[in-house]
């Protein structure tokens, strides 16, 4: 998500513009200043960053929103143990701004099935 600040701040927003939503929307960063704003999906990954894991809502909200949507990407992130746990380093930005998700190839790879 700090990988995500800084690049927003190099496209001109400020701290003050920039709210972390990701607890309570289907998004993870909102960002408002005057009439300008953005809705930013951030996915970190240690893979080539290819394909990311989206979840129905991330899809559903980013497809009814997609001019004010950003698919920010962090991938070939490092991931090293530590006395504190867990320490990601590194990575490679991949931004898609605006984002569509029906522009890329979404499949599925899980179901949920009611019982009868």
């Amino acid at each position: 998500m700090e990988v995500a600040r800084a690049w927003l701040r190099r496209q001109g927003w400020s701290d003050d513009s920039i709210s972390d939503v990701s607890s309570t929307r289907p998004y993870d960063l909102h960002v408002e200043a005057g009439d300008r704003r953005l809705h930013v999906e951030v996915k970190g990954t240690q893979t080539s960053g290819n394909s990311v894991f989206l979840t129905r809502n991330e899809v559903d909200f980013a497809r009814a929103h997609k001019d004010l949507m950003v698919l920010f990407v962090v991938h070939s992130v490092e991931v090293h143990h530590s006395g504190a746990g867990l320490v990601a380093a590194g990575g490679i930005e991949r931004v898609v701004a605006p984002w569509d998700p029906d522009v890329g190839v979404l499949s599925s790879i899980t179901f949920s099935y009611t019982m009868p």
